[in-house]
């Protein structure tokens, strides 16, 4: 079983009835009887500095060691000094206590014949003249005794002087009287000081002498750099110190009587505090292994090896093993007196500890900083003595009669806010440089058998946001300030936050996260609305965001569009009292964040404490807000409205993967809406689809809407549709334009139809049709079906210009050259009714060309008539062709120049009439109808060969041969017939002067097929002559071709 401290420890009756005194004067020393003196040193610890001071002091007196007669004792203020002097001096006195004191080795035997001490504090006498006197010499008070006056008081005596407090003593000398007294006062001081000195150092007459003297340096009670400022500020003073403290420092000898590194701090407050320690070293073990188990628990945030703290507890018993460490941090603190102030403060803790009564002491296995009771006015006296600075700290945050921040947190910490700024307090002492305390280091010093750190993150936190006096160092370490932080600003303001302050960061957050972006789900939001003043549309859904207090549901029995409308609301009151604890918070920084610049060395943690406070405002307002109203229908299948609670997350539309709601992430809240609607069936989304699957994607929303939204007669407008999805909960939610997509999806589909503006769902009255895609030669003016469709049918029936209808069938196509064509569809069954029939209306087209005639002054007009069938009548002297018009005949129409030509075309029924003026030539007469100079029909012409170029193929080539009139003639002929396949060529050419009939060419290209079976013909020739230009004018006429004027000559 582990023991606890009322089990092994019992303090002395002094520590516990507060009337120890832990306060040392070497001035008591010559007034101690025996009995004193034994009782001093049952409170004493021999230290190993000690040791070595009364073992060397000793065997020098005995005449048998050391040759050094000065020892400097080296600590500061408290540190153990005084005390070693005073037991030198008892022992000195009464060598035969020794005894009860544990050394290594037997004290030398020595009998001091002197023993003269002097503190400091006795400014009333000359220090000369007081060791003057105890050594049995009477120096003058005017003048400093020299060395030899010295050696002479000291020769061949064995003499223990022990000099305490000599800064404090010099000092004070300085300062009497005028400037020039207090300069010659501390002058002589020094020199007396100095000789004496000398003279132990030097004379062998003073070998058994020994003195005993406080370091200068350290001897002074509000610190070594207060000392300093002393002396730099009176120059005589400094040089007295400087030369007393050089001449003291010849060949003594530096002893530190507490040595902390040897833990004898430990042993002292044992000593000190404890009257007995029933404690065993497998008790004491008990106890390591106990906290041990505690750390290794925690092992994940504890950074030290668990051995290395067993081994701590180990020496440290009773104590916690941090007590060394957190004391040093302060122990060079102005004012602080080390080992004699550390006595103090935990004799107080004992003494408070205790003062509670066992069952106190009972719940504690170490006494540690933590344990003690800062209400305690005593002990919180001692920690304020040891850094003033921080008391507005310890009176606000961390203890004042249950009101401080801390103890206010402690009821929803377990008691570790409290605990943890105790710890942080103590870490926190050191005037010079606070070190704080870290997680790690935190969790390592809470632990305790028994004690859960389960929370101390959470604790952490809250103090870290309510405490005004706490700060985190960049390395993460916790420590208390003298200065306010951002908390104490914050807490200003937040006191002048007005509701309305507060109401407007809780409707930004509410907004920020709720704001519709996408506005698939829904399109409007309204934060915290007047209900009088919401107005839902038909074509928008809303969401709206409520307190609990709100009759959402009187609203809503009384609006129009129900299925427009969803409600986020709060769940209760108590977490509405949360929120705008939260909103005041985040509205008061950022206040603070207002006051502050870029520059400001608080702005950064301002503005990371404003994102802080908006995150925290978040998940407030998020644990609240949780309660989803929306419309579905009852069990009276009447719209009404469904509860659920709002999803914790979403799933993102890219990725697949389900993300959770986060500050990071505030403003998609709109998603999280959205989810808890498809995860209800409420909303979904179509997306377009293809082919078939354009009418399977919306089918569920099909369902929904002719189920509910049609009348019984099946027929509706799209407008009472659309009143219809707003208002019944039958109706899914989706995005918007998703029903208009939907009807032009079905309608187009023929899922729907639409007639008389309203909207048809099935079953249809359905009517027989058919759809055909044809084709029309442009030349013949035949129509030849490509796709015939029936519709609601299956016989198809056609008719041709009015004729009987005939049954065709559906899957052969109709070839005709009607003007007229009609397709009727059919159901055999007599079920469907006949459709309108299906007509193609053929119509006649006219092209006209013309070309040059051999009579002077007209032209011959060519046209062609598709259908080729169609009768054509023509006239020239304006009368209507239709009555009274000639027959057209090739190759043409001999029409005047500038004359008017009126064709009529005919057939089936269709005419078509169009009116041709001949166009007249620019310049000059005949009959060419081009520009430039007329051909002459009287006398020859010849075409240029370049005129011809297209001669290369035999179908070509023999269409010009037998074209042309037999007296023309072709000059410089080249006849040429190629196989490709072998590239093989025959050419036959005459040369510049022969001129050869077209059946001489003909007959040469009958000569090379002889030679060169299946070859191509090719015609080159430079010139065709013709015997008259009416010849060549003629040709044109017979042949449609047109030669340009450039190219004859005559």
């Amino acid at each position: 079983m582990t023991k606890t401290l009322n089990q092994t420890c019992t303090p002395r009756a002094s520590v516990l009835d507060g009337t120890a005194d832990f306060v040392v004067n070497l001035a008591d020393l010559p007034s101690l009887s025996e009995a004193d003196a034994t009782e001093f040193l049952d409170s004493n610890v021999l230290t190993s500095g000690m040791e070595i001071l009364l073992s060397q002091a000793f065997a020098r007196l005995a005449g048998t060691g050391s040759s050094s007669g000065i020892y400097k004792l080296s600590e500061s203020m408290g540190g153990g000094k005084t005390q070693s002097m005073i037991v030198a001096g008892i022992l000195a006195r009464f060598p035969q206590l020794a005894k009860l004191m544990a050394f290594r080795d037997p004290l030398a035997n020595a009998k001091p014949d002197v023993v003269a001490a002097f503190t400091g504090r006795a400014t009333d006498k000359k220090v000369w003249v007081a060791i003057g006197d105890a050594l049995g010499v009477t120096f003058a008070p005017d003048r400093a005794p020299s060395e030899t006056e010295w050696r002479d008081a000291l020769k061949d005596r064995a003499a223990l002087i022990l000099l305490d407090e000599l800064a404090f003593y010099l000092v004070h000398a300085a300062s009497q009287g005028s400037k020039e007294d207090g300069t010659r006062a501390a002058t002589l001081a020094g020199i007396a000081l100095t000789n004496l000195f000398g003279a132990v150092r030097d004379y062998k007459e003073c070998r058994r002498c020994v003195i005993v003297i406080a370091d200068l340096q350290k001897d002074w009670e509000q610190g070594a750099e207060e000392l300093a400022r002393i002396m730099r500020s009176n120059d005589t003073l400094g040089g007295t110190m400087q030369s007393v403290n050089n001449e003291m420092s010849k060949g003594a000898q530096t002893i530190a009587p507490v040595d902390n590194s040897k833990d004898e701090l430990y042993a002292i407050l044992r000593r000190r505090l404890f009257k007995t320690q029933d404690a065993s070293a497998k008790d004491i073990e008990a106890v390591a292994d106990a906290y041990v188990a505690e750390l290794k628990k925690a092992s994940a945030i504890i950074e030290r090896p668990t051995m290395k703290v067993r081994e701590e507890i180990l020496v440290s018993y009773p104590f916690h093993f941090s007590t060394k460490h957190l004391i040093a941090s302060f122990n060079d603190n102005p004012g602080f007196q080390k080992t004699r102030d550390v006595i103090r403060l935990v004799a107080t803790i004992v003494r408070s500890l205790w003062g509670k009564g066992d069952a106190e002491v009972a719940k504690h296995y170490l006494l540690a900083l933590d344990t003690s009771d800062l209400n305690d006015a005593n002990v919180a006296s001692r920690f304020v003595e040891i850094k003033k600075s921080l008391q507005d700290a310890m009176q606000t945050d961390i203890a004042n009669s249950g009101t401080s921040h801390a103890e206010t947190l402690d009821a929803e910490t377990d008691g570790l806010a409290s605990l943890c700024a105790k710890w942080i307090l103590s870490a926190s002492l050191s005037e010079i440089h606070p070190r704080g305390l870290t997680d790690a280091e935190l969790a390592e010093y809470l632990l305790a058998p028994g004690r859960t750190i389960l929370g101390l993150q959470d604790a952490l936190k809250k103090l870290y946001d309510t405490c005004w006096y706490i700060e985190q160092t960049k390395s993460g370490r916790y420590l208390f300030n003298r200065h306010k932080n951002l908390n104490a600003q914050v807490n200003s303001y937040t006191k002048v936050c007005t509701n309305e302050d507060r109401d407007t960061k809780i409707e930004a957050k509410l907004a920020e996260m709720f704001e519709p972006k996408d506005k698939r789900c829904y399109q409007k939001l309204a934060v915290l609305p007047g209900l009088d003043q919401l107005q839902l549309e038909r074509e928008k859904s809303t969401l709206v965001i409520l307190k609990p207090d709100t009759d959402f549901q009187k609203f809503f029995a009384g609006q129009k569009f129900k299925n427009r409308v969803a409600f986020l609301t709060a769940v209760d009151q108590t977490g509405i009292f949360n929120v705008n604890k939260k909103a005041q918070r985040l509205w008061a920084i950022s206040q603070v964040v207002k006051d502050l610049t870029p520059d400001d060395s608080q702005y950064k943690k301002a503005k990371d404490t404003e994102a802080e406070y908006q995150t925290e405002l978040f998940l407030a307002i998020k644990a609240v807000f949780n309660k989803f109203h929306y419309p579905l229908i009852d069990e009276e299948q009447e719209t009404a409205l469904i509860g659920a609670p709002l999803l914790d997350g979403y799933v993102d539309q890219k990725t697949g993967h389900h993300v959770k709601y986060r500050n990071e992430d505030a403003s998609k809240g709109e998603f999280v809406v959205e989810a808890t609607l498809r995860e209800a069936n409420k909303f979904q989304v179509f997306n377009p689809g293809s082919g078939d699957d354009k009418l399977k994607v919306y089918q569920p929303l099909r369902n929904r809407v002719e189920s509910f939204l049609f009348p019984p007669t099946g027929r509706t407008t799209w407008d009472q549709i659309k009143d219809g999805a707003a208002s019944r909960g039958h109706v899914l939610w989706t995005e918007p334009g998703t029903l208009e997509r939907m009807r032009e999806v079905l309608i187009t589909s023929g899922a729907w139809r639409e007639d008389a503006g309203q909207i048809q769902k099935p079953p249809f009255d359905e009517i027989t049709g058919v759809s055909i895609e044809y084709a029309r030669d442009k030349d013949s003016g035949v129509i030849t079906t490509t796709d015939i469709n029936l519709v609601h049918a299956d016989k198809l029936f056609v008719r041709e210009d009015a004729a009987e209808y005939r049954v065709h069938p559906s899957d052969q196509a109709l070839v005709s050259g009607a003007m007229l064509i009609e397709f009727k569809a059919v159901d055999s069954s007599g079920k469907n009714k006949e459709g309108k029939p299906y007509r193609i209306e053929n119509s006649i087209d006219l092209a006209h060309d013309f070309v040059p005639s051999p009579n002077a002054g007209h032209q011959v007009v060519k046209v062609k008539v598709v259908p080729p069938e169609s009768t054509l009548l023509y006239s020239l002297d304006g009368s209507n062709p239709a009555n009274n018009g000639k027959p057209y005949a090739k190759p043409g129409i001999e029409a005047p120049e500038g004359s008017t030509v009126r064709l009529h075309a005919a057939k089936g029924g269709v005419v078509r009439d169009i009116s041709i003026t001949v166009p007249k030539p620019q310049s000059g007469g005949g009959g060419s109808g081009g520009t430039g100079p007329a051909i002459n029909p009287d006398i020859p012409a010849s075409v240029n060969g370049t005129a011809f170029a297209h001669l290369v193929t035999r179908s070509a080539t023999y269409h010009l041969l037998g074209s042309l009139p037999a007296d023309a003639r072709l000059q410089m002929v080249q006849v040429k017939s190629t196989v490709a396949a072998t590239d093989t060529t025959v050419t036959m050419t005459w040369d510049s002067k022969t001129q050869l009939a077209p059946q001489a060419v003909m007959e040469a290209f009958e000569f090379l097929d002889k030679q060169v079976e299946g070859g191509e013909w090719s015609l080159r020739f430079k010139h065709l002559h013709f015997a008259t230009g009416k010849s060549l004018l003629q040709w044109q006429v017979d042949t449609s071709s047109k030669i340009e004027l450039s190219q004859v000559s005559q």
